[in-house]
């Protein structure tokens, strides 16, 4: 059994991002050289860069919603009394 994990990219080219990687970057707390990781590691690396990215605009996405409910719980409560 190949333990390689594939990556199903829908036509994203991951390799231009894995070659426009900063120099260093933290991944788990720990400070990585790009410079230094293989080409699949760099791939890899840009994944886990885009998926922070989009975790970090759905909690900011999450935190606007929880301040919305807020404030129409507000609206309602000062119609209803």
């Amino acid at each position: 059994m190949n333990s390689r994990l594939v990556l199903n990219t829908n036509g994203f080219d991951w390799d231009a991002q894995a070659s426009q990687l900063p120099e260093t970057v933290f991944v788990n707390g720990t400070q990585v050289n790009t410079a230094t990781l293989n080409p699949e590691a760099k791939r890899l690396l840009a994944v886990y860069l885009m998926d922070q990215q989009i975790v970090g605009q759905q909690e900011e996405y999450l935190s606007l919603a929880k301040l919305g409910l807020v404030e129409l719980g507000n609206r309602i409560l000062s119609a209803a009394l």
